[in-house]
């Protein structure tokens, strides 16, 4: 019972729930530092805000696409379940292809702001805003990715 459990878990478990766990621990490790540096021994943790801020970004990115993949995002459905099957797999497969348009956008336009990035830099340790800019392409391929996937399996389903 229990092998099957985590044998569940840890399949159900994604690659970007790991790193953004890992990221999560690191920001709160930092957090932690900086505040006890700072009003236990009078003096400030060199850079520990830095690399919160940096890192939250990325858990927030990995998060949104957890989220999605999940399909935990919130959406409003009540008109929707109101409709037949069939026009409601229509709707469904609709919102999917806007969707796929948005995240294209998300690729398109973050590849332009993230090359923007290249010559800005970090105060403290002198990161590339790329680093952090690309986060937003590379949000929009793995939703679009999911979304592709989603599509399919809605369509599959149909058929049976």
């Amino acid at each position: 019972m229990v092998i099957g459990l985590r044998k569940q878990l840890l399949e159900d478990i994604s690659i970007e729930e790991i790193v953004g766990s890992t990221l999560l621990v690191i920001i709160i490790i930092a957090v932690f530092l900086g505040t006890m540096t700072r009003y236990v021994l009078g003096r400030p943790l060199f850079g520990t805000e830095e690399i919160s801020t940096v890192l939250f970004v990325w858990v927030v990115i990995l998060g949104a696409v957890s989220a999605f993949r999940r399909d935990l995002h919130i959406g409003i459905d009540f008109i929707v379940n109101l409709l037949p099957q069939k026009i409601k797999v229509s709707v469904e497969i609709f919102g999917k292809l806007l969707l796929a348009l948005v995240f294209l956008s998300l690729i398109y336009f973050g590849i332009f702001f993230a090359t923007t990035g290249t010559m800005k830099y970090t105060s403290i340790f002198r990161i590339s805003y790329f680093y952090i800019y690309i986060s937003i392409p590379l949000m929009g391929a793995i939703l679009f990715i999911v979304n592709l996937k989603n599509i399919y399996s809605t369509i599959k389903n149909l058929k049976q």
